[in-house]
């Protein structure tokens, strides 16, 4: 209900016990969390979003929920991670990698998201690493002309 709610003023008080959230023993309350931060998009809350993805994370719904939060909230020190994931085997994990980084507009990753694209099997992720490409193209134009 929190990430519905994201331009609520009281947002604000409430970031912090989602932040708290992400170190539950709860897999579903964990969930929740990383799901109303993406929703939300606040980028002060990037930072917790990290240490809760380095601790480990086990199941690879989260590792997928974190990859696309970084995304949302615009961190931008995820973009190694982000650029590893697009390695990963599972397609729906390289798919949020690829959205998150075109989301970041993460200049840096245009030959590592080319290279993913080449080697890509599913239509889906395909097309999500395309728009992401564009992403990229375009705010490398949009600097270009200022």
């Amino acid at each position: 209900i929190l990430g519905e709610r994201a331009a609520d003023p009281m947002i604000d008080s409430a970031l912090s016990v989602l932040v708290e959230e992400l170190q539950d023993p709860s897999l579903g309350v964990r969930s929740s969390a990383v799901e109303a931060l993406t929703k939300i998009g606040n980028p002060s809350t990037g930072d917790a979003l990290m240490a809760a993805f380095s601790k480990e994370e086990q199941d690879e719904g989260m590792q997928r929920a974190f990859l696309t939060a970084f995304g949302a909230v615009g961190y931008r020190l995820a973009i190694p991670q982000l650029l590893q994931a697009l390695r990963d085997p599972i397609d729906a994990t390289r798919q949020c990698a690829a959205w998150s980084l075109g989301e970041l507009k993460a200049r840096e990753a245009q030959d590592a998201l080319r290279q993913a694209l080449v080697q890509e099997t599913d239509p889906y992720v395909t097309e999500v690493m395309k728009k992401a490409l564009k992403a990229l193209r375009q705010t490398s134009h949009s600097k270009e002309k200022k």
